[in-house]
């Protein structure tokens, strides 16, 4: 579970060294390595990065912090997470969902840990990215309400360095955010770092490191602190065994602490070749042994006490082997301190007598880590505390000098009037601007509840043409228009509730930016108050408070990344949802194409079977066929479920591109239209009946077939639907469309019959050219079971329809056969390859602007574009070969093409008119917009 640590090839002992707390040993170590490896070798390992560690390590240890543990236990490292009691801290801490991770997390195998709180809300996780330039970096997410997740954030600002940074944990308060990190000012491995987080501003503060003894050049993990901060959990490295990890619980209270190392020697002046004594050293405030030590050969010894106070001395000397007592007063100290220390045995009359001399008016100047090594590494062990731990105040910090508004930050043109001025202004503006907030909210309500409307109109006009179809058993000609006029109406129901939805969601956003306004302006005419009353009454002190309260909202609101306003909030709400559309849309053509894959696999399988003649052979075929047969039904409903999820997230992406062009909207317009007060009652009343509607519409059992006369390309739709300018929805979705009508059929026969419509041409066009169109007809219905391919024969016709230049004349007549359902027959397919290669010819004859005496040819022509292309997008749909399949879509496209040609003017002047307020970058599930 724990990543591996950085060992250098070639650096001798300097990762033991500071794992061991010896810093200056190990740059010393790493200095060697720089001056004996070739350049090859250097630009491998990261000794910079290494020697900075030993430089944070020598002035972290120079800060020594006491905690106090309440429990303590070794577990192996893949699962030490599972021995957290996170019984009073709550939440869970669960593995990295695979869908968080990158390709390069996969492939390098990466276990990320994420903590997951009792509440909803973001997780944070490590991932190497796209590419891990920067090695591992914090990553946020949030679970979305169908059960996908969010695209992941990298998080901006301080957080993350070049190295790794691993383990986030946001505290329950949403305040505080703890990581482990090798970057900043780790001494070594993973230290545990703590940062502020600012939910208003999105914005984290400088990490600051916990210090030892939480933070030890090994590796510090996973640090998860309880709601009241008192308590918190944790895993380390330091003295476990390969493979294993310590996990503890301790105390959050840290009391710092003041190292005294006393460097002494023993002499004996009863023996002068006397050099042995073994010295005990016991706390008197809590009567435990602190040191424990011996004298070398020559009778030095070091020995190093937590804290000033009172220490009794237990040694153990002379030729008798008595232990002798003494008593040491430490003085307190603002740092470590080291002294020299003597102890000298002599005799008193007959009894031998030990002298404790100590120098503690001269310090001595040497390595304190060094010197305090063996207390240091006792420190770390963290044994479990028999006594609690009481963090001691901080020290006042020293207040500026002066006059009360240069004490509080302001500069000298700032006097007392115009401090009162301008919180008074800032408590004006901060109300001002709640009030514009709301009444653009309740424009947006407005707007949702007039487009809520329209698609409970059209959803229920769209339910009763079916019923009258329905009706109809003897007239196929009148329930086929019936069918075709609920399509267009059930589309229409689909954009008014798509543009309900973008209103709905703008206004909520709105209101809430006003509540917040409104909160802060509530502030700041209390500190306008509270200030005034203050300086009236003389009460510098209190003044003093509210000054420096006021400039530093000043400074907040100075900032340009405080409070984004609500309409780049919405742009980047777009962004994110565009780039968790274009993901979601990847991992769908991914497992499409996988499935396609094994489809080809499996056919070739079927072609060896029937020619393989080995019984034996043949049996291992049919095994390898069962299996992958069972892996296709498998991977069919993966792929449906991806595809689920990616029409999700479009149609999720588009209601944001209408909120962000609606908030756009109400921002750049000066006079507010009416607007509609929502309690949250109400509000989410009306999203309930936005959902009631798009459930009601889902349930039409209206065919496939019928909706191509409903469609329009995404961008048009759009464009259209979220056209704030118009007074209702009804305009907005109420551009009439045309419909696909059936065609009237022969009496005998029952085959379709053509008609003909001429149109007069624009000026400019290639003569008068008459263009005969014809209706879709009904036919029978496939079962859509069949693999139903572009013959080569068609392939052919399509091809020298779309390659032979045109010889046009100036009086010809273009004919376009029949667009109908595809029948099972294996004509089919060729009979639609030339109906689309005559209806491109046809395309290409025209012009590519229509006025006002051409719009009925239009229509016509229109409409048998707009059944090409659905036939064409579900020929390649049903089609498994791909280079077949590539063949239909590429004439897809060509047909898609011709009907942008055929566009209305009105929608073209609409969608051109709109291109500088409606952006459509977002990735494209399908060819045309459904709702």
């Amino acid at each position: 579970m724990r990543p591996p640590r950085n060992r250098l090839h070639g650096t001798g002992l300097a990762a033991p060294i500071t794992l061991n707390y010896r810093f200056k040993d190990a740059q010393t170590a790493y200095q060697r390595f720089l001056g004996t490896a070739d350049k090859k070798l250097l630009a491998t390992y990261p000794v910079e990065a290494l020697q900075k560690q030993c430089r944070n390590g020598e002035r972290l240890l120079s800060n020594l912090k006491e905690i106090t543990v309440r429990s303590k236990v070794e577990v192996a490292d893949a699962d030490f997470f599972r021995f957290y009691d996170l019984a009073d801290i709550g939440g869970r801490l669960v593995v990295l969902p695979e869908e968080l991770k990158t390709s390069l997390d996969k492939k390098r195998k990466h276990r990320s840990l994420v903590y997951l709180p009792e509440r909803n809300g973001p997780i944070y996780f490590s991932s190497y990215g796209k590419d891990g330039a920067t090695g591992l970096d914090i990553y946020r997410s949030e679970l979305l309400p169908d059960g996908t997740y969010a695209t992941a954030v990298k998080l901006a600002g301080y957080i993350n360095t070049e190295q790794d940074e691993d383990f986030p944990f946001m505290h329950p308060s949403g305040k505080t955010f703890y990581f482990s990190g090798k970057g900043h000012n780790s001494m070594g491995g993973y230290d545990v770092f703590r940062a502020g987080y600012d939910k208003g501003l999105d914005a984290f503060g400088r990490p600051e490191n916990l210090d030892f003894a939480v933070s030890t050049p090994d590796d510090d993990i996973l640090y998860i602190v309880d709601a009241e901060q008192k308590e918190a959990c944790f895993a380390s490295g330091r003295n476990s065994k390969q493979g294993m990890l310590h996990v503890y619980r301790v105390g959050t209270a840290q009391a710092p602490v003041n190292i005294t190392v006393f460097k002494g020697t023993y002499a004996s002046s009863l023996d002068k070749e006397d050099r042995k004594a073994s010295i005990v050293v016991e706390d008197m405030l809590t009567q435990e042994q602190v040191a424990a030590v011996r004298t070398d050969i020559n009778g030095n010894y070091a020995l190093s006490l937590p804290r000033a106070g009172r220490y009794r001395y237990h040694v153990d000397c002379g030729p008798s082997g008595k232990t002798h007592m003494g008593m040491v007063d430490v003085p307190k100290a603002e740092g470590p301190r080291a002294y020299r220390q003597e102890l000298i045995l002599d005799r008193n009359g007959d009894l031998e007598r030990l002298t404790i001399r100590n120098y503690f008016d001269e310090p001595l100047g040497e390595d304190m880590v060094a010197l305090a090594l063996d207390e240091i590494k006792r420190r770390a062990r963290l044994d479990v505390s028999t006594r609690e731990v009481v963090a001691e105040d901080p020290k006042p910090t020293e207040q500026p000098t002066g006059d009360l508004l240069t004490r509080a930050g302001f500069t000298g043109d700032i006097d007392q009037a115009k401090a009162l001025q301008l919180a008074s202004d800032d408590a004006r503006e901060r109300e001002a601007q709640s009030l514009e907030e709301q009444a653009m909210a309740g424009e947006a309500f407005a707007l949702a509840l007039d487009a809520a409307q329209e698609a409970e109109k059209a959803a229920a006009r769209a339910d009763d043409l079916v019923k009258r179809a329905s009706a109809i058993t003897d007239d196929e000609q009148q329930r086929n228009t019936l069918m075709t006029e609920a399509a267009i109406e059930r589309q229409r129901a689909r954009e008014a509730a798509m543009r309900a939805r973008a209103a709905q969601s703008t206004g909520v956003a709105l209101s809430t930016a006003a509540r917040n306004s409104r909160q802060r302006a509530a502030e700041a005419d209390k500190l306008s108050s509270d200030l005034k009353g203050a300086i009236a009454a003389k009460d510098d002190e209190k003044a003093l408070a509210q000054l420096r309260a006021l400039k530093q909202r000043l400074d907040e609101r100075a900032k340009p990344e405080l409070a984004q306003e609500p309409a780049e909030q919405a742009r980047l709400k777009v962004q994110e949802q565009e780039k968790e559309a274009a993901r979601l849309l990847a991992m769908a053509k991914a497992k499409r194409d996988e499935e396609s894959e094994l489809a080809d696999g499996l056919a070739r399988l079927r072609r060896e079977r029937s020619e393989t003649r080995p019984r034996s052979k043949q049996e291992e075929l049919d095994r390898r066929i069962a299996e992958l047969e069972q892996q296709q039904l498998a991977l069919r409903d993966e792929t449906q479920a991806a595809v689920r999820r990616a029409e999700i997230a479009e149609r999720q992406t588009a209601v944001v591109r209408g909120q962000a062009s609606l908030t756009r909207h109400l921002t750049q317009t000066t006079e507010r239209g009416a607007g509609s007060e929502l309690t949250r009652p109400n509000r989410t009343q009306l999203g309930m009946r936005i959902s009631s509607t798009d459930q009601r519409v889902a349930a039409l059992p209206i065919d496939e077939r019928f909706d191509a006369a409903a469609m329009a390309e995404r961008p048009e739709a759009e464009t259209r639907v979220f056209d704030w300018d118009l007074a209702s929805a009804a305009q907005a979705i109420g551009e009439q469309r045309d419909a696909t009508r059936a065609a009237e059929r022969d009496a005998e026969t029952n085959a379709p019959l053509e008609t003909t419509r001429t149109g007069e041409l624009p000026e400019g066009t290639a003569g008068d050219k008459n263009v005969r169109s014809t209706t879709a007809a009904q036919a029978p219905q496939t079962s859509g079971t069949e693999d139903r391919g572009l013959p080569e024969d068609a392939q052919r016709v399509a091809n020298r329809s779309t390659t032979q230049p045109s010889t046009g004349t100036t009086n010809r007549t273009v004919q376009s056969a029949t667009i109908a359902q595809v029948p099972q027959s294996s004509g089919a397919e060729e009979r639609l390859a030339a109906e689309a290669a005559g209806t491109e010819e046809a395309r290409r004859g025209q012009g590519n602007e229509l006025d006002g005496a051409a719009r009925d040819g239009a229509s016509d022509q229109r409409f048998v574009l707009e059944n090409e292309r659905a036939e064409l997008q579900q020929l390649a749909g049903a089609e498994r070969d791909r280079a077949k399949r590539e063949q239909v879509q590429q004439r897809s496209r060509q047909s898609m093409r011709a009907l942008h040609d055929w566009m209305p003017k009105r929608a073209l002047w609409r969608q051109s008119r709109s291109a500088g307020r409606h952006e459509h970058t977002g990735p494209r599930l399908q060819q045309c917009y459904p709702g």
